[in-house]
């Protein structure tokens, strides 16, 4: 009798378990190159939404500040305005009360 294992055993190599080996290897590479590409397309989409944001954030911004530039003109043009009628009106109640 021999203490020699079975060639069935663990020790033998089984052709179809290096297949079957290669075979996960080679899906696990795809499943990970697949990721990758998902991922770095989501990047570039989450980049190009950042970007849009904030020009979307400056423009506005920019457009806040056209805005108040327009109303201090508006109280400039009015303030203008009224120092120039009330100049007219002091020089006809100067005439008028000249005239008493």
């Amino acid at each position: 009798i021999s203490s020699s294992p079975p060639a069935t055993s663990l020790t033998a190599v089984r052709p179809w378990y290096i297949a079957a080996a290669m075979l996960n290897f080679a899906l696990g590479g795809a499943a990970v190159s697949g990721f990758a590409n998902v991922y770095r397309y989501n990047r570039d989409a989450w980049m190009t939404d950042v970007q849009v944001t904030q020009n979307r954030r400056l423009q506005k911004q920019n457009v806040l500040l056209s805005q108040v530039d327009m109303f201090r003109q508006d109280i400039r043009d009015h303030t203008g305005a009224f120092s120039q009628k009330q100049g007219s009106y002091i020089v006809v109640v100067t005439l008028i009360i000249g005239m008493m």
